[in-house]
Order: structure tokens, then sequence, then C-alpha cells
């Protein structure tokens, strides 16, 4: 393993280019770097820092992205693996992104909504994402579960947190949810 640490500036991602890259990135860092198009599913990616990066079309590797952390990253048209951890935000906006350009009526409407909510802020989570669809937006329960879950096929782990999320937010024995935090734009 050999650690990679790149970085540019706000005004100036570095460029990162596969000969920067050895084959096991573990460890890695990189921040205001633009990976845009590369192909990095030869790649290990575990434990990867990803801070303020352009990422659009990258193709991320499957079963190497553990503990991957992104953070203010753009993944637009990206390849995401299977294995996504549902902790990973930026990612999962991604996949819900993707699933809402594929979808139509208020399927999309829906995806779209969940996916700005959760982006605009890294307070916003899946439970308060829901709380606000069913509330503010008038979104069914049956709808919140039908519309991600079949958006989230071939994502085990984004499955298992959506079903555990619909436990947590809408049953008996549910952790009581308050309203989450709103920021004045979305109101």
């Amino acid at each position: 393993m050999l650690r990679v640490v790149r970085t540019g500036t706000p005004g100036n991602l570095y460029r990162l280019r596969l000969s920067d890259l050895s084959a096991d990135l573990s460890y890695s860092h990189f921040r205001y770097v633009n990976a845009d198009g590369l192909d990095l599913s030869g790649y290990k990616l575990d434990f990867t820092d990803w801070v303020n990066c352009s990422c659009r079309g990258v193709v991320l590797p499957e079963g190497a992205t553990e503990w991957l952390l992104s953070r203010d990253t753009t993944w637009s048209g990206a390849t995401i693996p299977s294995d996504v951890s549902d902790l990973n935000h930026d990612l999962v906006v991604e996949v819900l992104r993707q699933g809402a350009a594929k979808s139509s009526g208020p399927r999309r409407r829906m995806l779209a909504f969940i996916a700005d909510f959760i982006a605009l802020t890294y307070r916003h989570s899946w439970n308060d994402g829901m709380w606000w669809l069913n509330n503010v937006k008038g979104f069914s329960r049956d709808e919140v579960n039908r519309f991600l879950g079949s958006t989230f096929v071939g994502y085990p782990s984004l499955l298992n947190r959506l079903a555990n999320s619909m436990y947590d937010t809408w049953t008996d024995h549910a952790i009581p949810i308050r309203e989450p935090f709103m920021d004045l734009h979305l109101g």
C-alpha cells in the first residue's frame, strides 16, 4: 500500500491522473481534486477521503470502498458499487439522483425531493428525510417505502437501512422522531 495525498485549492482543483495512483490507495487523501471520468474500478479505495472533489462519471470499484469518506464531493453520473455504505451521505444522494433521472411522475418528484433535502446539509439524514416527505411533501408511507425500495434494488445496505428506517419512523415501537431542522428555503 502506498498512501497518496493529492490536494489542489478551491479555485484550482488538482487534476488527478492514473499515473498518480498505486493499485492499493487505502488510507489516501484527496482534497480539491478533479477525478472526473476516471475508471477506478481496479483500485482499492478502502478508508480513502474525498473532500471538496469533483468525481463526475468516476467508476468506483466493487468491494473496495469500505469506509470511503466523501464530503462536499460531486459524484454525478458515477458508477456506485452495490456495497456502498448506507452511511456515505454523498454517494447515497447520487444513488437517489440517478434513480430520479430514470423515473417519472410522483416517484421522480419524491426521489428528487429527498436527494435535495439530504444533500442540503450533513445534518439531514434518512429518518428526518422520510418525515419531511410524509409531513411536508405529502407522500404516504407506502409511497416512501415503494419508491425508495425500488431505487435501492441492487444496494443491500441501502435496502437494509430503509427497512430499519421505516420501522423506526412508522411503528408503535418507533423511536420518536422530532421535526427535523428545516433550513429556511426548504420551509
